[in-house]
């Protein structure tokens, strides 16, 4: 499928060129432009020592393409007629922008190659070989093996961000970039000639020079590495394709239609009839090939539109199909309407099939995309805190604590583990010896993992994020989010949402560090994380809050300081969880015999995590403390400004309330009447004077007041 849209879109691309050849070979521009290419100077001066009708550069080799290129372009506004000139204008301004539009948001993306990833060298070959031709018979293959198979219709990739699009503020400079190219192309098209040389410099050079000023946009930010970002982005290019989508469906109406439909002396069949009768037949008159090349431009590139919508399906038949639609919706809302309807039907269901994670959707849909095979990604981890990551299904990994139970008929504390980490297997009698539990209790009345237990570990199923552990036979079961383990005595599994998960290396860098400390001790890995989320949270928001403490404020700290007491307070919360189920261990006889995976006390161990979680819960708690109390400070200092900005506002209205004298006595005096003073001597000091010295003892006196009342501190 994409091979063969690349070899279509080469055959537009190479017919659109064979068609347009003679054109360029038949139209010669007047004999004040030299050589194309300025090997024999600069221009003429215009005869008779006029204006020049182009802008003049300085460098023969750009003048004289520009003097060259106006004069092509000039003889577009006006043969072989205003109608021709006008709809084939309007074809051409919604199907080449939506294409640039197209091209410059598809550059950006992480996993674009070759010509399609470079939109400067694109747009000098559009400028100077042709749109209809680069698109289609370069741009387009290279854009088909930049991506083997439809982003929107492939299987989701491991790494999201590697397949996103730019920045929001690339996005939001390449939009504006194409405003400008818009607005060029429409003065080409209709404005005045005063600034027709300007405007043709501008869309000759701008889709070229652009893309070099996008290193200086993107400065101070970073490409999108988080699923986060990645979905920000693919938002900002769905309204993009949008907002052109009504803008150029507006013009196509303004442009095209509305012309078609009020053509003076003809019906709209008619009017469509003169611009089909242009088409059909090569022009003999030297000043009307132009305008036959544009057309043949904008039906060129409404095919190229086609292709790329009908390539961008998954089957023939609804390439068909979608080519049908675009056809339809290209009638209606023009060519570029209906391409950047596309677009941004496309980018969603990109940022659809990679970017939504089950928790974004609602309950009846909320199903993993590996979860009809019941395919999850675990990471498994042995005794010696070596890491492997595997892709199981569910079915194996409740075999794997079947078969540690089994392994293990008796008591988990009656047999030692090995030093080397091997499980330990059954005696020569097939059994281990079971020592009896205080209450009568063995291992083997204990119930073995089942599969509803592993449901709640995966993430495709989970609806709560209440902390809970969950006592096995061998094996213990913990949901502490965002850990989600099977712990085994020579095993742990970890769930993790993809491969390359922030939380992956997390993992593995804590469960080395917990490995190379002592056996004295070692703490469980989840309380680590959540001591270590602590720490790593904690000077964030320490230096948040002096920063608000201090005279300097803006909404972005007092926005930043909103949300860490959001991620406080959720830390809070799964704190108190993890005590709460850790004190439920402790008080549950059963549950803590069956944690007897080894020979390590699990009672001890895990009385000393509640003393950890008790700890990291005060830290907690005086964080919060100090959120509050910094929460206060600040509103305290905007009052404070507030007041003082009322108090200064006040005092300017006052003082222009005293002015106000002043202006009518000046209003008065200014009026064109004789007052028998205009002559007198020292009138007009006097005068002013009083006025002036009434305005200050108003002022004073108001500010005296307002003090008194204890308006003014």
């Amino acid at each position: 499928m994409r091979v063969l849209a690349s070899v279509v879109g080469v055959a537009i691309g190479l017919g659109t060129f064979v068609l347009l050849s003679p054109v360029l070979e038949k139209w010669k521009p007047p004999s004040q432009c030299r050589d194309f290419f300025g090997l024999e100077g600069l221009p003429h001066a215009t005869p008779g020592g006029g204006p020049d009708p182009f802008l003049r550069l300085g460098v023969p080799y750009l003048d004289n393409q520009v003097c060259v290129l106006t004069h092509f372009f000039k003889d577009c506004r006006d043969y072989p007629s205003p109608l021709v000139a006008t709809l084939t204008n309007a074809l051409l301004f919604s199907a080449a922008l939506s294409n640039t539009i197209f091209v410059g948001v598809e550059s950006t993306r992480v996993a674009s190659r070759g010509v399609a990833a470079s939109a400067s060298l694109t747009a000098y070959l559009m400028q100077y070989i042709g749109i209809s031709v680069v698109i289609p018979a370069m741009w387009l293959p290279s854009f088909l093996y930049s991506h083997t198979s439809p982003l929107a219709h492939q299987a989701p990739v491991d790494r999201p961000s590697s397949i996103s699009v730019g920045t929001p503020r690339l996005l939001a400079f390449i939009a504006l970039a194409n405003v400008v190219l818009g607005a060029a192309l429409l003065y080409l098209g209709f404005g005045p000639d005063v600034y027709y040389p300007v405007a043709f410099v501008v869309f000759q050079f701008w889709p070229i020079v652009s893309p070099w000023i996008w290193p200086v946009v993107t400065v101070g930010t970073t490409p999108p590495s988080s699923v986060k970002d990645a979905v920000a982005a693919s938002v900002t290019a769905t309204q993009l394709y949008y907002a052109f989508a009504v803008l150029l469906s507006l013009h196509y109406w303004v442009g095209f239609v509305l012309p078609v439909a009020t053509s003076p002396g003809t019906t709209p069949l008619g009017a469509l009839g003169t611009l089909f009768s242009f088409l059909k037949q090569f022009p003999q008159e030297i000043h009307s090939l132009p305008q036959w090349f544009l057309i043949v431009d904008a039906i060129s590139l409404t095919a190229t539109s086609a292709l790329i919508v009908a390539s961008e399906q998954r089957t023939a038949a609804t390439a068909i199909t979608s080519g049908f639609v675009f056809i339809v919706q290209a009638v209606v809302l023009g060519p570029g309407g209906a391409f950047m309807l596309f677009c941004a039907s496309r980018e969603q269901a990109i940022r659809r099939v990679h970017y939504v994670t089950p928790q974004k959707l609602s309950p009846w849909v909320q199903v993993h995309r590996n979860t009809l095979k019941e395919i999850v990604t675990v990471l498994k981890f042995d005794v010696h805190g070596n890491a492997t990551m595997l892709r199981m299904r569910r079915a194996d990994v409740l075999k794997m604590t079947q078969q540690a139970a089994a392994a293990l008929g008796g008591s988990p504390h009656a047999a030692k583990q090995p030093s080397d980490g091997t499980p330990v297997g059954p005696s020569i009698t097939g059994r281990l010896p079971t020592p009896s539990h205080p209450h009568g209790l063995s291992v083997s009345d204990a119930q073995m993992v089942h599969m509803r237990d592993l449901r709640k570990l995966d993430y495709a199923f989970v609806e709560s994020y209440e902390p809970s552990i969950v006592v096995r036979k061998q094996a213990i079961l913990i949901n502490a989010d965002p850990i989600r383990s099977v712990i085994m005595r020579d095993c742990c599994l970890m769930f993790v949402p993809d491969t390359n998960h922030a939380l992956v290396d997390l993992l593995k860098q804590n469960f080395h560090d917990t490995h190379g400390e002592d056996d004295d001790n070692q703490m469980a890995f989840e309380f680590r994380f959540l001591a270590n989320d602590f720490e790593r949270m904690a000077p964030i928001v320490n230096s948040s809050l002096e920063r608000l403490a201090s005279a300097q404020m803006s909404s972005g700290e007092l926005e930043t300081l909103r949300t860490l007491k959001n991620a406080m307070n959720e830390f809070e919360s799964q704190v108190n969880g993890l005590r709460r189920v850790l004190m439920e261990i402790l008080d549950n006889e059963v549950d803590l015999h069956l944690l007897y995976l080894t020979q390590v006390q699990a009672e001890s161990l895990l009385e000393v995590y509640l003393q950890d979680i008790h700890n990291t819960k005060t830290k907690v708690a005086l964080m919060l403390h100090r959120i509050q109390n910094t929460e206060s400070v600040v509103m305290l200092k905007m009052d404070a400004v507030r007041n003082y900005l009322l108090t200064a506002d006040m005092l300017f209205t006052l003082i222009m309330v005293c002015m106000t004298f002043g202006m009518f006595v000046t209003a008065a005096f200014g009026m064109n009447l004789t007052s028998g003073l205009e002559q007198t001597q020292g009138a007009f000091v006097a005068v002013l004077a009083i006025t002036v010295l009434c305005a200050v003892v108003s002022v004073y006196v108001g500010i005296a007041f307002f003090r008194k009342r204890g308006v003014i501190i």
